[in-house]
């Protein structure tokens, strides 16, 4: 919802969260969770996630770009300078047709995935000078609207599961058909990706993954506008599962899209790892785009380890990025710090904010002591005294190779995509994608410490470096 019109107040204000607060049932109480109480928080998260506006525009200018070079847009291939927006996906959202017969993806599940090229213009269309210039402005004279122009399939797998044949001796094995029509497939993936390998500047892939009630434009959005401000330098891939389904269900709904869709992100994944051309990536997710990714890495490092393989080297995974995650602190702690899934990528930031609305509503629902997305730093401590954050606090003490960064800042009437709608979040962004650095003022990201490998971003901070 980053750069669109405000959702109208009372939209958020008739759920306030108070009222609702003491009638919420909790999920593991199947048999009166749907009650009316829930669906209406249920709803509400629906609304706070929703896009009030069609229109989508240009996120603001990052604080690190503006009054200097520092974007290094100069630096950009003659290939790549352009308004537009080429962007690869891979999607396992069903693909329907509008009246003027154009490819479009909604938020309906299917069997297979696919992938293609989504280009994105610009309105009013921008040379590329002309982009370069309002890319560093702090305050712009006119709105930039970003559009989806052509949406092209190029390539769609067997749908899964792989059916099943009897071999000579009666076994059931998976038709060897199918694996022929899938490794062919997967061949015409891998020739556009090297294409796209060609002309970047780093041999590196920048993959986002977003959370519910996003559809598949605002994915894609989403991807173009942070690839454009981190100096178009990685091939850009969005992934973009069957999410934004809207409504009283549609929360639930997209959760369990998130969980359909995990098969098709460990294709994809490997996928990237067979190419060898690829010498890093980076993975951004959003919101409950962090638990379809975590999910999916998690049984990815399993099954590396149990065939004596090290992770971090098949993966080359050089960030993880969670930024308002929509997770559960006692579930993290056991799906991903006690199976050491964060050790087996080069670095680990994580984006949290306790004026993040979305995911206080996430707490009430799902009934979370803590939720990740709305921790509070303090003194080497998270989120106050729970047996879960206790646990984080001390994992967060060990790790060299993560972050944890609290927002303290400005951002939308919901709080939720920060990361994109505050100049702050954006430019510290920008400093792990394009540099790789650490947290700390002597290595350009002054964020004030409150801990070991424990920050806080507040407004200004970047500004006031410049």
């Amino acid at each position: 919802m980053v750069g669109r019109k405000d959702c109208p107040p009372y939209l958020i204000d008739a759920f306030s969260l108070n009222k609702l607060s003491h009638k919420i049932i909790p999920m593991n109480n199947f048999s009166l969770f749907f009650s009316i109480d829930n669906k209406l928080l249920i709803v509400a998260i629906s609304i706070l996630l929703c896009a009030c506006s069609s229109e989508k525009y240009l996120m603001p200018s990052p604080s690190l770009y503006i009054g200097n070079d520092l974007v290094g847009f100069d630096k950009v291939p003659p290939a790549l300078q352009s308004s537009t927006f080429d962007l690869l996906y891979v999607t396992d959202r069903k693909p329907e047709y509008d009246e003027s017969n154009n490819l479009i993806y909604g938020y309906q599940r299917s069997l297979s995935s696919a992938f293609g090229s989504v280009i994105i213009n610009l309105n009013p269309a921008l040379s590329w000078g002309e982009l370069v210039a309002e890319s560093q402005k702090k305050t712009r004279k006119q709105k930039i609207v970003l559009y989806i122009a052509k949406t092209s399939e190029l390539g769609r797998y067997p749908e899964t599961p792989y059916s099943l044949i009897k071999d000579s001796q009666g076994d059931l094995i998976e038709d060897p058909a199918v694996l022929i029509a899938a490794r062919d497939i997967n061949s015409l993936f891998q020739a556009e990706l090297a294409k796209r390998i060609a002309i970047a500047p780093k041999k590196e892939v920048f993959i986002y993954i977003h959370g519910v009630s996003n559809t598949f434009a605002d994915a894609a959005y989403t991807l173009a506008e942070l690839w454009h401000f981190s100096g178009r330098e990685t091939v850009p891939i969005v992934y973009t599962w069957p999410a934004g389904y809207g409504g009283a269900s549609g929360y639930a709904y997209d959760r369990e899209s998130g969980e359909f869709t995990v098969f098709h992100l460990k294709q994809f994944l490997r996928s990237l790892a067979a190419n060898t051309e690829i010498e890093k990536i980076h993975i951004l997710a959003h919101s409950r785009g962090t638990d379809v990714i975590s999910t999916a890495l998690r049984e990815l490092f399993i099954e590396a380890k149990a065939s004596g393989q090290d992770p971090q080297l098949v993966y080359r995974i050089a960030n993880f990025i969670m930024a308002a995650p929509d997770l559960d602190v006692a579930v993290l702690s056991q799906r991903m710090i006690a199976e050491r899934i964060g050790f087996n990528v080069d670095a680990v930031t994580i984006y949290t904010s306790s004026d993040d609305k979305a995911i206080k509503l996430s707490k009430m629902l799902f009934s979370s002591v803590a939720r990740l997305g709305n921790l509070v730093l303090q003194n080497n401590n998270v989120d106050g005294h729970n047996n879960s954050s206790a646990v984080m606090a001390q994992q967060l003490l060990k790790a060299n190779n993560l972050s944890i960064i609290e927002m303290q800042g400005k951002s939308d009437r919901v709080g939720h995509s920060y990361f994109q709608d505050n100049p702050e979040v954006s430019s510290d962004l920008m400093m792990i994608l394009r540099y790789e650095v650490k947290p700390g003022k002597e290595n350009g990201r002054p964020l004030k410490a409150v801990g070991t490998n424990m920050w806080i971003i507040s407004d200004d901070v970047y500004t006031q470096s410049n």
